[in-house]
């Protein structure tokens, strides 16, 4: 549900995680919502809880709220969670149970020397299951960090490709949108088929119908998205990721939004164009779930 009423920050007590936090406080305070946050100590960390018994979860637990503590969460009575497992999916069990409305990550975690854009849970939450993940860069900032919420973000940029997922992502960040006072940014690619000089004029030409029948085909989405907030239109020839990326350029404030289909497509396993998206882009992508 967006706005969200519950929402869920998962931290692993690195940088990139209390950024995340932050992120999900200032969700949670602008959406007047209930905050919730899980740790999940490493699996190797298994056999001394177990022989440590209470005593493990409790001292982990009082790390979790130090950590808190550190993080501009005040005023929101979070309430911690602290579950030994494999990681991804405890969070998203814990995600279930609560009823809460997104996941809140980091990009990466405490293995941030990955070379990879993601970290391995991070990626693993964008590719399974079905409750919204929102994943907050490292080197985010609130737009406006004298106020405890989101004020200041904007717009809310949605990748548009006329598939269920991404009119639902649409909706969503509409209705984000509305809730944050910001406008809804709708982006299209249509990508540039890779030919030899000897086909380029009439492949140029293709894509040109094909931008000019996207541009009549969003019309009547914009018209019902209006009713919720104010909606622009961007239709660009190019490849999604890269078009979607560009998109947040000059736009400190953006947020993404992306659909994320029921069971894999043609392009990939879902999750893989938010991915892509996430390593051009500095901008918080949100990953809607499907309707159905």
């Amino acid at each position: 549900m967006m706005p969200p009423a519950r929402v869920l920050a998962a931290v692993d007590f690195s940088d990139a995680s209390r950024i995340a936090l932050s992120c999900a406080a200032r969700l949670t305070r602008h959406c007047d919502g209930e905050l919730h946050i899980v740790h999940v100590p490493p699996l190797l960390m298994i056999a001394p809880a177990f022989e440590l018994g209470t005593a493990f979860a409790a001292e982990v637990y009082d790390d979790l709220r130090a950590f808190v503590r550190a993080t501009p969460c005040a005023g929101l009575a979070p309430k911690c969670h602290v579950v030994v497992g494999e990681t991804a999916r405890v969070i998203r069990d814990i995600a279930t149970r609560e009823c809460c409305d997104v996941i809140v990550v980091g990009a990466h975690g405490l293995a941030a020397d990955d070379r990879h854009p993601l970290g391995p849970t991070t990626e693993q939450l964008l590719r399974e299951g079905d409750i919204p993940v929102l994943v907050v860069p490292i080197d985010w900032t609130p737009p406006d960090p004298a106020r405890g919420d989101l004020s200041g973000t904007g717009p809310v940029i949605a990748g548009l490709d006329f598939t269920s997922p991404s009119i639902d992502a649409a909706s969503a960040g509409a209705r984000l949108a509305a809730r944050l006072h910001t406008r809804l940014l709708l982006v299209h690619a249509v990508p540039r088929p890779q030919v030899t000089q000897r086909w380029s004029e009439e492949v140029e030409s293709m894509t040109r119908q094909e931008a000019a029948i996207a541009h009549a085909r969003i019309e009547p989405l914009v018209a019902a998205l209006r009713d919720i907030a104010p909606v622009d239109v961007r239709i660009e020839i190019g490849g999604i990721a890269a078009t979607l990326a560009h998109a947040t350029e000059g736009m400190p404030g953006a947020l993404l939004v992306l659909g994320r289909a029921a069971h894999a497509q043609p392009y990939g396993v879902p999750g893989t164009i938010a991915s892509r998206v996430l390593s051009h882009t500095h901008a918080p992508l949100l990953l809607a779930a499907p309707s159905t």
